[in-house]
């Protein structure tokens, strides 16, 4: 194949027709003496701006992108995922420098904040792993010294979880959140936090409801919410527990004094922060 100065001897053809984001891409190859041919096996190609450089010849390919490609929902699960190798990869730092698992960890951490009684299948439930799973990681505990079984008061046929002083002390590191993230997130304008604090509530609850994540201590599933109580202020919403108005970028999403709002209430309150209702008097408990 001789190699001409002012012409490409090879040229870019789409097989199939470029209409999705996934494209085979045919290499068509050509010479001043030969009739063009194909490759026999195609190229699959998933990113813009291919450069091609052969036998120092340079030419380039922009494969077209359909609107789906730009969908708000595919760009927020990128985002997410990339947050989510940050947070692991903190998760697996912080439990190694204490000779934990994650998931130890955050046992550890939940029997600490948890109102009441914790057993193998709550640690299951809240986590969202398996009973196995959990106990597993609740039997490498106890023989750490971190944990402890003990007999439920309520029902003495029953094993309950608590911790020893050494597994306090450890829950308290386990229970601080990746710094590196929180700092990502404080350095965000109030506004785009509040925003991002709206957009995760909804995202959550959401997946609550698909049965994807476990019920969590958001206060769009407090009693003590009152969405919207003050509309038009800085501070529009009102938490009954702390008896105080308070602003978007105050909302918990994990929050120790939180209280299920009966199912009827919960069904409502994500929806009615989003729109800007408020409560109804004879709803609210």
């Amino acid at each position: 194949m001789k190699l001409l100065e002012d012409r490409s001897f090879f040229s870019i053809g789409s097989s199939p027709p470029l209409t999705s984001p996934a494209r085979h891409i045919r290499l068509v190859i050509a010479s001043p003496n030969r009739p063009r041919r194909a490759t026999r096996k195609p190229i699959k190609l998933f990113w813009i701006g291919v450069d091609f450089k052969w036998f120092g010849v340079h030419t380039k390919c922009m494969t077209e992108r359909s609107p789906a490609d730009f969908d708000a929902g595919q760009q927020a699960a990128a985002g997410l995922s990339k947050l989510s190798l940050v947070l692991r990869h903190q998760a697996w730092q912080a439990s190694g420098r204490q000779g934990l698992t994650p998931t130890q960890a955050q046992i550890l951490a939940h029997i600490a904040s948890a109102d009441g009684v914790v057993s193998v299948s709550n640690i299951a439930d809240s986590l969202s792993i398996t009973k196995g799973t959990a106990s597993e990681a609740v039997s490498a505990l106890e023989r750490k010294g971190l944990i402890r079984k003990v007999r439920d008061p309520n029902d003495g046929r029953a094993l309950i979880l608590e911790l020893t002083s050494r597994g306090r002390a450890e829950a308290t590191q386990s229970a601080q959140r990746p710094e590196v993230v929180v700092n990502a997130v404080d350095a965000l304008p109030d506004s785009e936090k509040a925003g991002f604090l709206r957009g995760l509530t909804g995202v959550i609850r959401t997946l609550q409801q698909q049965g994807a994540v476990p019920t969590g201590r958001m206060c769009t599933e407090c009693r003590y919410f009152r969405p919207n109580r003050y509309r038009g202020k800085k501070k529009p919403h009102r938490c009954e527990y702390l008896k105080s108005a308070i602003a978007d970028v105050q909302l918990r999403l994990d929050c120790p004094e939180m209280e299920p709002a009966s199912p009827s209430v919960r069904e409502q309150l994500v929806s009615l922060l989003f729109e800007g209702k408020q409560l109804a008097a004879a709803e609210a408990d």
